[in-house]
């Protein structure tokens, strides 16, 4: 009786490691037969050939495959649970605080024998310190100025609708210019400060968009202010002025670089 298709699958299902054994066994096998083939029979190399493909590989071609396929996206997924520990779980961001840590520590004060690090690198604990001060900084000077941060939205929202020379009467009662920008300060207070905070991407998906309404919001729009602030505001005096001078170039290429990580999360969702 013969196999059904189910049955049959299953009887001949192999793994990642199979397939590539049998690609490799398929090869030498299809090399050696067709040389002792085409000694027997000089005119049916070509011929011979496919016979030997297709009395081999035809029952197990799907699922090598299969597993060869599936064994990519496994390694594809393995490699991105490692990197996500790494860096967004509780384990990744402790094991960076620690290395913050251990970089803040001066040279002469640290204990080399004890410390659970192997960077012995001082120019690379010289860049996480500074880092991490540069961030402290704009956390300090940033973080709580709501006042900024609206003014920088309304700033980059007016720019965006072509109300540059608008009268306060004008912006007070533009009801798209008001759900605009609280939607853009909602990003620079929430997202980009907490980001950089906690060293780590927040989720974008949290924060509704409603310009100029919530059922068909202009997601371009948003990616063109926060564009606009990242290149452009971010230099401006009124923000990088608020920065102490020996941190202010980290300080705004931090910003600037969770800038750019916000606008590649958001454009993904478009």
């Amino acid at each position: 009786m013969a196999f059904s298709r189910v049955r049959f699958r299953r009887f001949f299902c192999i793994t990642e490691d199979q397939a590539v054994w049998i690609v490799l066994i398929l090869i030498w096998g299809s090399a050696t037969g067709t040389l002792l083939l085409s000694k027997a029979f000089p005119d049916s190399s070509f011929t011979a050939t496919a016979i030997i493909f297709a009395l081999f590989g035809a029952p197990l071609s799907f699922d090598m495959v299969n597993a060869l396929v599936k064994g990519a996206i496994e390694r594809a997924k393995d490699e991105g649970i490692k990197k996500y520990k790494t860096t967004q779980t509780s384990e990744g961001i402790l094991e960076q605080q620690d290395i913050e840590y251990y970089a803040v520590i001066l040279p002469a004060h640290r204990n080399y024998s004890s410390a659970r690090l192997s960077i012995r690198d001082e120019s690379l604990l010289e860049q996480i310190k500074n880092d991490a001060l540069a961030s402290d900084e704009v956390l300090r000077r940033l973080g709580d100025e709501d006042e900024l941060l609206v003014g920088l939205a309304n700033w980059a929202c007016r720019k965006e609708l072509g109300m540059d020379k608008a009268s306060r009467e004008e912006i007070r009662s533009n009801q798209d210019l008001e759900r605009f920008r609280k939607d853009i300060f909602m990003y620079l207070k929430a997202w980009l400060m907490l980001s950089i905070k906690y060293r780590r991407e927040m989720r974008v998906e949290d924060i509704k968009q409603r310009y100029p309404n919530e059922a068909e919001p202009n997601n371009y729009a948003y990616l063109r202010v926060l564009r606009y602030i990242r290149d452009y505001l971010i230099d401006h005096s009124e923000i990088s002025g608020r920065l102490e001078e020996k941190h202010r170039e980290r300080g705004k290429q931090l910003l600037k670089d969770y800038l750019t990580k916000l606008i590649q999360r958001l454009e993904k969702l478009v």
